[in-house]
């Protein structure tokens, strides 16, 4: 089976972020160590209710490296298909 993932670049990561909390966009994720570009775009996804994590699944801390954001029904399925590339 064959698994495509699609990617658009909407404009500044803070942006995408902001999109995902206010809803226009389902989920967000991103590979490297951009925390800086990530830190105020996580807070306003977890002030919504959404959920942030690293690249890999576990709590978004300092130095953390890669981000995965979505809301709360669908952060586990995007976690698992990620770890499958």
């Amino acid at each position: 089976m064959t698994k495509t993932v699609a990617v658009k670049m909407l404009g500044a990561v803070s942006l995408q972020l902001a999109y995902v909390a206010s809803g226009r966009l389902d989920g967000y994720f991103e590979f490297g160590d951009d925390y800086y570009d990530w830190l105020a775009g996580s807070l306003l996804v977890q002030e919504a209710g959404g959920i942030i994590t690293n690249g890999q699944g576990g709590p978004f801390t300092w130095g953390t490296s890669g981000i995965i954001t979505a809301n709360t029904s669908l952060h586990g399925k995007m976690v698992a298909e990620l770890r499958e590339l």
